[in-house]
Order: structure tokens, then C-alpha cells, then sequence
């Protein structure tokens, strides 16, 4: 029995230790940070912008490079990136005392026109 392959998708999982209100409105699809006018008063906000479409408005190219010890690798070859990528804007929290506080976010590649509809490269780009 044969398969035809009809088309390829990617989901990608990434945590994330560090947590600002910069962050949060970058990898929240279509939130706002506000630096407000007096002191050091910020906030982002969670819109809720239903039918909006992630691929026409939020996607961008996702690069990821592999970390061991905490030192980004500077090898060609360990880096995964996607052409058209969006956060989903689902993230999962977890929160507790006695652990660092470590949240997931959940991003959707898509086939990108510019690049003959590939998803994406792993490793190094110009070989």
C-alpha cells in the first residue's frame, strides 16, 4: 500500500525561563506592550482578535539554535530555522515555588511562498 503526501506541516514547542512584558507581547500574537509616560509603568495586553489570520499578520522567520550549558553553539549546522512561523498564542504556565518558572510556547510553521514552499532548513543554510 502507497502514501501520497499531500503536505507538510511543523508545530514546534519552545520554553522559555525568561519572562518579561517585552517578551510576553512579542510571542502573544497581536498583544501590546504600553510603556507608560511617568516611572517605569509597563503592561502588555492580551487582545483578543478573532478571524484574525496568523500567516498574513504574525508569522516571521523562527530561528533556533542549539544551547548546551547555557552557550549558543556558533556552528552553521545546529541552527533550525523556519521560513513562516507564528506563536499560537496558547502557552502553557508553571508556576511554582521551589522551581524556576518555565512557560512553553507553541508555534506553527508555514510553507512560505518566497522560498519554493519549504517550511523551513536544519543545519547549515548555504550548503
Amino acid at each position: 500500500m502507497k502514501e501520497i503526501l499531500v503536505g507538510r506541516n511543523a508545530m514546534i514547542k519552545t520554553p522559555f525561563a525568561e519572562t518579561n512584558l517585552s517578551l510576553m507581547a512579542t510571542i502573544i500574537p497581536f498583544a501590546s506592550f504600553v510603556q507608560g509616560t511617568v516611572g517605569s509603568a509597563k503592561k502588555t495586553i492580551i487582545n483578543t482578535p478573532i478571524g484574525s489570520d496568523l500567516l498574513a499578520s504574525a508569522a516571521n522567520s523562527l530561528r533556533l539554535t542549539k544551547v548546551i550549558g547555557g552557550v549558543s553553539s556558533t556552528n552553521a549546522n545546529d541552527v533550525f530555522r523556519f521560513f513562516k512561523a507564528a506563536p499560537s498564542g496558547r502557552i502553557e504556565f508553571d508556576f511554582s515555588i521551589e522551581k524556576q518558572r518555565i512557560f512553553t510556547v507553541d508555534w506553527t510553521a508555514y510553507p512560505d511562498s518566497t522560498q519554493s514552499f519549504h517550511l523551513g532548513v536544519f543545519g547549515d543554510a548555504t550548503a
